[in-house]
């Protein structure tokens, strides 16, 4: 989404690189009116902002934490929470330099939480949108206590001194609108409008767009086509159940393994009849608790093998894909191939493969968790399912490559959904120039 966007709308895009992007250069965007700058993270830095960004917010924000044996902020992780500021600030500063007094100011993500509010102290005059969005879920009040109350204050000043905050979901803005309401005393939240110190920021809801145009031209790239050949003889004749994502914690992939598992324990002929294949590829900043979590997908992916393989191909395989690996083609490939796509995720912003299977084979199913952001728009065109329920995954699971339930098709005005109508959403009408 963030590159159709910057192929829409162009302007100066500010990133933070560290390690492999190392250096601080300006770089013009081939094709587009887009000027890449990047912003040299010295490495204590980088590390503590990467610590906070996900071992902090992210597991939040996806209800990762582990209450009762870890602390959220030890003495360690509060010298972090310098770290964060620090590169907050200093992304702020660059986008001011950058920045006419009328520009857009666009903010992405829970890695820039205090962007917006620095980006308000340095520019106080500012008349063009100030807008943050939140790429995951947002945590409920209660859960979001897990942070102390100076961090809380902190994230939530930065975030109300912006014009629009903005989600995937309408559920994640009210979670959002609950903590203003609960953190901040002062704050007055009237409908999707918070007032919080003499200003107004709008909450909105704008679920990201699948990119049509860029979906069509990857499946019609032969090497698109290279890797549907290569699936399909890895398949041997088995219809294809398609998974397809980053191994992030909050994706589930052991919950939809031991969901294939529970259905093929009732059904052991399917070991035969349906491939799963699961596409995977490695997260940015793996952490040991990823780690872990990967050896437990294996395991349980060996076991199933082992008990449901029989002699013959094996039914579940986890394909993971190169570091540095273009993961487009293939994940096309094998969302055209499938006979039932599964979706499985505890909690997710948006989830665009859901989208992307309608688009690109609408006859197959997709098992979509209730969870996840795009839930709410797919509902009637998808089969929902509790991602923490492995029986109920299971029996959906069934009932996908049964075609036991007729759905409707996603409507063919999806295929127009775009960046700019998505970014036209976002800021509003009262900040189109």
């Amino acid at each position: 989404m963030v590159a159709a966007l910057m192929r829409h709308h162009g302007g100066h895009w500010v990133y933070v690189g560290n390690g492999d992007h190392a250096d601080s250069t300006t770089v013009a965007l081939a094709g587009t009116t887009t000027t890449l700058h990047g912003h040299r993270v010295d490495a204590q830095s980088a590390e503590q902002h990467d610590r906070i960004s996900i071992e902090v917010l992210q597991w939040l924000m996806h209800y990762l934490h582990d209450r009762l044996s870890t602390p959220i902020l030890d003495p360690a992780t509060w010298d972090a929470w310098g770290g964060y500021q620090k590169v907050n600030l200093d992304v702020a500063t660059r986008m001011h330099e950058l920045a006419g007094p009328a520009d857009l100011l666009l903010v992405n993500d829970h890695q820039f939480l205090l962007v917006g509010g620095r980006l308000r102290e340095l520019r106080p005059t500012h008349t063009g949108p100030i807008v943050y969005f939140h790429q995951t879920p947002w945590c409920q009040a209660d859960y979001f206590t897990l942070l102390p109350d100076r961090v809380r204050a902190e994230i939530l000043d930065s975030l109300l001194a912006c014009d629009v905050v903005g989600f995937h979901a309408r559920r994640w803005a009210q979670a959002f609108l609950s903590c203003c309401a609960r953190n901040l005393p002062e704050a007055r939240v009237t409908g999707d409008d918070v007032v919080h110190r003499g200003r107004r920021t709008r909450v909105v809801a704008a679920p990201g767009p699948a990119d049509a145009a860029a979906l069509q031209r990857l499946a019609a790239d032969p090497l698109t086509e290279r890797w549907r050949d290569r699936l399909t003889g890895q398949a041997r004749g088995r219809r294809m159940l398609v998974r397809a994502e980053r191994m992030d914690l909050w994706k589930n992939v052991a919950g939809g393994l031991l969901a294939y598992e529970h259905l093929l324990a009732g059904r052991p002929e399917l070991a035969r009849d349906v491939w799963h294949c699961a596409l995977l590829s490695a997260v940015r900043r793996p952490t040991e608790r990823h780690r872990r979590y990967e050896q437990t997908c294996a395991a349980i992916a060996a076991r199933i093998n082992a008990r449901y393989g029989g002699g013959g191909p094996e039914p579940v395989t986890l394909l993971y894909a190169e570091r540095g690996e273009n993961t487009q083609h293939r994940v096309v490939a094998a969302l055209q191939l499938a006979c039932a796509t599964l979706v499985n995720p505890t909690f997710d912003g948006l989830n665009l493969v859901a989208k992307e299977s309608l688009l690109v084979n609408p006859t197959a199913p997709v098992v979509l968790s209730v969870n996840a952001g795009v839930y709410d728009e797919l509902r009637p065109y998808t089969l929902g399912v509790d991602p923490f329920d492995v029986g109920a995954t299971a029996a959906a699971l069934g009932h996908a490559l049964d075609r036991t339930h007729e759905l409707p098709r996603w409507p063919g005005s999806a295929a127009t959904e775009s960046a700019a109508e998505w970014c036209a959403a976002l800021v509003g009408e009262r900040h189109q120039h």
